[in-house]
């Protein structure tokens, strides 16, 4: 658990949470999940600049693309080659991680659009085909 989920973030300890407090929704924690091999978020995490707590992010479970439902990740855009998007984002192969977790900046500003499509958009979407 985290006291936020910016840069500067500090763990909190398990047992100085207010546990009635978050279970009444008074008090809000953070979680955040360690880097390594079985994150959910893969090797890969691209930050958005908005302040929504929305990014892209790799899987370990590449799997999941070939579901017809994908709705998997809470909020978040599950890539299926983040790896190829880090090597356009920054012109060149992704530099080997020098710690577990490791912030790099792109050269460059890169604008993305993303558009999200329910299943009733879709629908709708293969009616015009």
């Amino acid at each position: 658990m985290v006291s936020g989920f910016n840069a500067d973030a500090q763990v909190i300890p398990a047992d100085i949470v207010d546990w009635k407090a978050v279970a009444a929704g008074t008090q809000q924690i953070y979680v955040r999940e360690l880097p390594g091999p079985a994150n959910s978020l893969g090797h890969y995490k691209f930050d958005l600049p908005h302040g929504d707590g929305i990014y892209l992010h790799d899987t370990p479970r590449k799997e999941l693309f070939a579901q017809d439902q994908r709705d998997l990740s809470h909020g978040c855009v599950r890539l299926e080659d983040a790896e190829r998007l880090a090597r356009f984002l920054l012109g060149k192969d992704p530099p080997a991680p020098a710690a577990p977790e490791e912030n790099v900046l792109l050269p460059k500003p890169v604008p993305i659009t993303i558009s999200y499509l329910d299943s009733h958009a879709q629908m709708e979407l293969a009616a015009l085909r």
